[in-house]
Parts: C-alpha cells; sequence; structure tokens
C-alpha cells in the first residue's frame, strides 16, 4: 500500500506557495497477522453459532433480567445465552423437554445461539 498527499502551505513573507509532499511507504503484513489454517475456526464450529431454532423456547424477562430456556426439539440439544454487553452463559446441554433458568445482573438479552 503506498499513500501521497501534497499540501500547498504558504510560507511567511513570501507571496508564494511551496508544496510539501508526504509520502508513506508500503509496509508488508506483519506474520503474526496472517492465518494460517490451523488458526481458522473450523466450519462445523462456525456453523453451530448460528441462532437456536423455534423448537428451543424462550421466556425473557427483561425487567427481572431473566431468562427460561426450554428444548422442545425431540432430542438434545447444545445452546448458549447471549446477553448484550453482560456475561453470556456457558454452552448448556439440555435433553429433550429439560427446562434451564439463567439470571444476569447487566445489559440485556440479546439471542440463544447453538452451541
Amino acid at each position: 500500500m503506498r499513500i501521497a498527499r501534497a499540501i500547498k502551505v504558504p510560507l511567511s513573507g513570501l507571496a508564494c506557495a511551496a508544496t510539501l509532499t508526504l509520502g508513506v511507504t508500503s509496509f508488508p503484513a506483519p506474520a503474526s497477522a496472517a492465518v494460517t489454517q490451523a488458526q481458522a475456526v473450523p466450519a462445523s464450529v462456525a456453523a453451530g453459532r448460528t441462532t437456536a431454532p423455534a423448537c428451543i423456547e424462550r421466556s425473557v424477562s427483561k425487567k427481572r433480567r431473566t431468562v427460561w430456556i426450554s428444548n422442545r426439539c425431540g432430542r438434545t440439544m447444545k445452546v448458549k445465552v447471549v446477553v448484550k454487553h453482560g456475561p453470556d452463559s456457558y454452552c448448556r446441554t439440555l435433553s429433550d423437554s429439560e427446562t434451564i433458568y439463567y439470571p444476569w445482573h447487566f445489559g440485556s438479552y440479546d439471542r440463544t445461539v447453538n452451541c
């Protein structure tokens, strides 16, 4: 990447203007910035972070800052409660028909995701 800019600056005591050129040479990206295939997030993990399906029922109380999560999917599901500007829950495994409760002290409910 190369950036150059010309700036016209009046010189004190002279009626003419001088041109000052500031240039930035190309810098290679640091080796630590390169993402290797081993560091990349596997597709299965990235796909697992999607919003939980509708069969995961949510009952949110914004005033009390609590959420009840119920699994009605017919199979075991792993879910996590995401709280905006607050502490997220850890990944919870819910068997079919199981219900969990998650309270938090600050922030607001954002969503429930698969994990």
